[in-house]
């Protein structure tokens, strides 16, 4: 498991953190944007009286409204854009006790964050977006990740360790197959799933992916940590950079 973190400074902690896959999904085990709204056991106030782990952490999905859009799931773009909607999971994800959210975007196999949530200054052949969808994406992102810390609980973003963009892949020739090797993973080669943009480490992947994570805690002042995994009961070590 690897955490980016922002900080000035540079040092290792070891965090006990004891994660069963309970821990960081709904209570009653399915997505608060999928259901448009977290359920409130009855006995919730009990629950919220007995000792927590230090790192309660609930998952929302981040649906890519462009994509769903172009497949004509109007419904789900509508959701996505609802602040309302945000604001009362939100709410009710701090009010059960959680203490941080942890955004995984959706669909995980077709689309990441690279693709959404920054300009790609650095690597303007890796943009996805028209200025203007980029801009109301940055926007809503940042209202979300602001109002989770005013209810007091992290943002947490899931990140592959070697993903750029359907674009980036395009523009250097990496829309194909490759053959598998200690450089080239075998989910590029996947047909209708993940695919060009993934699995490909070479130097120019690692330059744009240094830029890539740069800018990402360069728009969002309230993103705390990136995560690349998470593991069943791992002691983790947090590396702050």
């Amino acid at each position: 498991m690897m955490f980016v973190k922002r900080s000035n400074q540079c040092l290792c902690t070891v965090l006990s953190i004891i994660i069963t896959m309970a821990s960081i999904v709904n209570p009653i085990k399915s997505y608060s944007q999928t259901n448009y709204s977290v359920k409130m056991p009855e006995e919730a106030s009990t629950i919220l009286q007995t000792p927590v782990l230090e790192h309660r952490i609930a998952i929302e999905q981040v649906k890519n409204p462009y994509w769903h859009e172009k497949h004509g799931q109007n419904n789900e773009v509508r959701i996505f854009w609802d602040r309302d909607i945000w604001d009362r999971n939100l709410r009710e994800w701090a009010s059960y006790g959680y203490n941080g959210i942890f955004y995984y975007v959706e669909p995980w196999q077709e689309t990441q964050w690279p693709d959404l949530l920054i300009r790609s200054e650095e690597f303007p052949e890796a943009k996805c977006l028209t200025q203007a969808q980029s801009e109301q994406m940055i926007e809503h992102m940042k209202w979300i990740f602001k109002r989770s810390h005013e209810l007091g609980m992290k943002n947490y973003l899931f990140t592959y360790q070697i993903v750029t963009t359907p674009a980036f892949a395009r523009a250097h020739g990496m829309n194909k197959d490759m053959p598998e090797s200690d450089t080239v993973d075998w989910r590029h080669n996947m047909k209708n799933a993940m695919g060009a943009q993934y699995g490909v480490r070479n130097e120019l992947t690692r330059a744009y992916t240094e830029a890539a994570i740069a800018e990402l805690f360069q728009i969002y002042d309230e993103l705390d940590v990136a995560i690349r995994r998470f593991y069943r009961g791992y002691r983790v070590q947090e590396c702050l950079q």
